[in-house]
């Protein structure tokens, strides 16, 4: 399952495709209002910087989660949500997955959940009363 959660509330790392944005500040907000640390910039970022800038600072933020959760609902073609998540892998992250298994490697995901709802619901019962 690769390396232990460091805290009793990890610190979470958002990855979707870009256009999901809107729905992924949904899921931060929930996840912050129940303790935990979001650590995904890319939700917040603007256009004044490059795009290596803001590929760095993904990076960066990943290397700061202890859980990379990756939501698959939209079909992408860009594959950047998709070298995140070989990233994570090989910084040992635990990788969650919220959406469809779209690929061989998110088969190697540690947890799998339909909906954000679920999610939610494994959270609560295995972190938020802790």
């Amino acid at each position: 399952m690769g390396r232990a959660f460091k805290q009793v509330k990890p610190t979470i790392y958002l990855a979707a495709k870009f256009h999901a944005r809107e729905r992924m500040l949904v899921l931060a907000e929930a996840l912050t209002s129940r303790g935990h640390t979001v650590v995904s910039s890319w939700l917040h970022e603007d256009s004044s910087e490059s795009a290596a800038q803001h590929a760095s600072q993904d990076l960066e933020d990943i290397a700061k989660a202890d859980l990379f959760i990756l939501d698959t609902k939209d079909e992408s073609t860009t594959g950047g949500r998709d070298v995140e998540f070989g990233f994570a892998t090989a910084l040992e992250i635990p990788r969650w997955i919220v959406g469809p298994i779209r690929n061989i490697f998110h088969e190697n995901a540690d947890r799998h959940f339909q909906t954000e709802a679920e999610l939610l619901t494994f959270l609560q019962e295995h972190f938020d009363n802790a």
